[in-house]
């Protein structure tokens, strides 16, 4: 039963990361015939090709025939859509490729650029409005009830679970479960002395909370942006599905973006909160397994997060990632035309690159930790930027 389960988790991981691939570089891929451009690959996966099929032949500008190689290779870590004359040359001959991606204007490759994150984030939206559209969305419920307990915390060491409904805490009267949460932070580690109703009969229980890491959460039971010591119980909320119009989830599903990109900036901010706000592919693997055990609405939730969160992530202003090369090609855009001088290209890239190498090493550490060195029951937070690198899927420009 074991192996089954994982032989699925694999099935769905590999699934979802070609569909996230294929969605974003279908943008590069159609912005790039749009603009002509001579298209002699469109890959999922790295390394060996496993399948191969060759269609959409074009007559270039030079009166040759171009057929697009469309592959399938063996390793599940990225993609690429291959154009014409993408290769920098000292001589600046890229620009003289017929249809070829330097010698098209900038404004061009900005389009072609951009259209890889955008379909990123499109794939997303749609996905999740779509899900929310037909099945309605989880909601944590504020009332003073129980959803599941750890067999770990305090609360589970006292006697208390699942559905309980605290009546009150030291003698206080609870309403919504954020009360719980706040009298929980601020009891020192003093016993707390909580009244429940378990099958319409009242308990008292004697909990004294724990001090350990976790996300501090908000009025409206949302995670908070870091972790921090806090006392807790070893509890969590309740969850509902609620049922949205498709406006309600158009506009839910749009403010997914938003939450990525404040994400991001808080780490930018705070860079001590890097470790509790991203994942890599342990942890996502974690996350798909999860999902998997629990219901295709997670499955399907997770891929469109992981889209926005990838369509998002492309475009930070670093190179070999879209945002870089946008950069880029925004800065010969200001210049006529006129491209960089080789050098300054390389130079670029390479500092770059080496930034996109550091933040990949930086992740799979934070996996490391979190999966055996760390804490082992430390979580990802919802809405946190979850990637096995910066970029799964290659920009068009990058080999």
């Amino acid at each position: 039963m074991i192996v089954l389960t994982y032989l699925l988790v694999a099935v769905v991981f590999v699934t979802l990361f070609a569909l996230l691939v294929a969605a974003h570089e279908w943008g590069h891929y159609l912005s790039a015939r749009m603009f002509r451009m001579g298209i002699e690959e469109f890959a999922i996966g790295m390394g060996k090709k496993i399948a191969v099929w060759r269609r959409r032949k074009q007559i270039l500008d030079d009166g040759t025939e171009l057929e697009t190689e469309y592959t399938i290779r063996l390793l599940p870590i990225g993609g690429f859509v291959r154009i014409r004359g993408m290769e920098p040359h000292e001589d600046g001959s890229e620009t003289k490729v017929a249809n070829g991606f330097y010698a098209s204007h900038p404004w061009k490759r900005l389009v072609v650029l951009f259209a890889g994150p955008l379909f990123s984030l499109l794939a997303g939206v749609i996905v999740l409005t779509g899900l929310y559209s037909f099945s309605g969305i989880d909601r944590a419920v504020n009332k003073p009830v129980i959803g599941a307990v750890s067999e770990k915390g305090a609360a589970f060491q006292a006697g208390m679970l699942a559905n309980d409904r605290v009546v009150s805490i030291d003698g206080t009267p609870v309403n919504s479960f954020s009360e719980i949460v706040n009298k929980t932070y601020q009891s020192g580690g003093k016993p707390l002395s909580f009244v429940v109703e378990r099958d319409s009969k009242l308990m008292t229980l004697m909990v004294t909370p724990i001090l350990a890491k976790g996300f501090r959460l908000d009025s409206n039971l949302e995670p908070l942006p870091g972790r921090e010591d806090l006392y807790r119980l070893g509890v969590s909320f309740k969850m509902e599905r609620v049922g949205l119009t498709f406006g309600e989830a158009l506009s839910e599903a749009c403010s997914y973006p938003f939450k990525a990109i404040g994400g991001l900036l808080a780490i930018v901010k705070k860079p001590a909160i890097f470790e509790d706000s991203v994942g890599g592919p342990a942890t996502i693997v974690s996350a798909v397994k999860s999902s998997v055990e629990s219901s295709l609405y997670s499955v399907i939730s997770l891929g469109g997060l992981l889209s926005i969160s990838l369509g998002i992530m492309n475009l930070l202003p670093i190179a070999p990632l879209d945002g870089g090369q946008m950069v880029m090609a925004f800065v010969e855009l200001l210049r006529g035309g006129r491209r960089l001088s080789f050098k300054v290209q390389n130079a670029v890239m390479t500092a770059g690159f080496m930034m996109v190498m550091l933040l990949m090493v930086s992740i799979l550490f934070v996996d490391f930790r979190r999966f055996t060195g760390g804490d082992p029951n430390k979580p990802t937070p919802p809405g946190a930027t979850s990637t096995a690198t910066p970029k799964p899927a290659a920009t068009p420009a990058t080999k």
